[in-house]
């Protein structure tokens, strides 16, 4: 089962709202990454909405990594979480989620990660939801 751009996109749009008004390059560019992590012989008749709750998670991550669990637009101003790391000779400075601006999207996945966006847990019930795999017996 292949799926083109367009038809993810599209049906990413139609399970999250708030990608409606968001240019089709910001979407797309999380098209492939999801496909890498969906896997037709696993989600079977379900891996459209699979791609497309994964892509619905991928970019609001990233717009609450730029702009935060806010209305605030980007370069408003809006405050970071708590800062949970400091470094002194590299200069580095470490911000919880806690505040307005959180993390972008991972490039890797993990269930606690998923869990902690709406389009996320969606994704992690439909995965276990799908059909037991059914695996070859060795005599």
């Amino acid at each position: 089962m292949s799926f083109t751009d367009a038809t993810i996109r599209a049906k990413a749009r139609a399970l999250a709202p708030e990608l409606t008004s968001l240019s089709d390059a910001l979407i797309d560019a999380r098209i492939s990454w999801a496909q890498g992590h969906v896997s037709a012989r696993v989600f079977g008749v379900r891996t459209l909405d699979a791609l497309a709750y994964l892509v619905a998670y991928a970019v609001t991550s990233d717009l609450a990594g730029s702009q935060g669990e806010t209305d605030a637009a980007i370069g408003s101003g809006a405050t970071a979480g708590a800062i949970t790391s400091t470094s002194v000779g590299g200069m580095a400075i470490g911000y919880g989620a806690s505040g307005s601006v959180g993390a972008a999207a991972p490039r890797s996945m993990s269930d606690a990660i998923l869990a902690q966006n709406p389009y996320g847990q969606k994704f992690l019930s439909l995965r276990q939801t799908r059909p037991p795999a059914v695996l070859p017996m060795a005599y």
